[in-house]
């Protein structure tokens, strides 16, 4: 099985840790699915030339996920601001960039190479969101 992610990488930042972790399920999926026996895990998406950008790279690169369509462009890539209940463990998204980031500024337009790139796969995950 080869699949593909297509659509928006986020970090989410936790306030407390001050630490960033790359998500989005176009990058969680392909993610998994490597780990669970994925002959191929791929992702196409734009992000930051910024230092959340350059986590998210350096992630999915760790996982062998192939990034060799990912556009990388300059600014901000997208964030979720994210608090946790002490009580519960559970996520409370707080905040976001998506008024500067990247993801909302540019559209994700596929050339020919894409096109016959995406059509290796098996499978494709997409979730691109939309500005309001």
């Amino acid at each position: 099985m080869q699949i593909l992610g297509i659509g928006d990488a986020v970090v989410d930042f936790y306030i407390k840790k001050d630490k960033i972790y790359p998500g989005g399920s176009v990058v969680n999926v392909p993610i998994f699915a490597k780990r669970f026996g994925a002959e191929k895990a791929s992702f196409i998406g734009i992000i930051g030339n910024d230092i959340e950008g350059k986590h998210i790279l350096e992630s999915l690169k760790k996982e062998d996920i192939d990034t060799s369509r990912v556009r990388i462009v300059e600014g901000e890539t997208g964030k979720a601001i994210v608090k946790l209940n002490k009580k519960t463990s559970d996520r409370k998204f707080i905040g976001t960039n998506k008024q500067s980031r990247v993801q909302s500024k540019l559209k994700l337009r596929f050339n020919e190479k894409d096109l016959e790139y995406i059509n290796k796969h098996d499978i494709i995950n997409t979730t691109i969101s939309i500005n309001d």
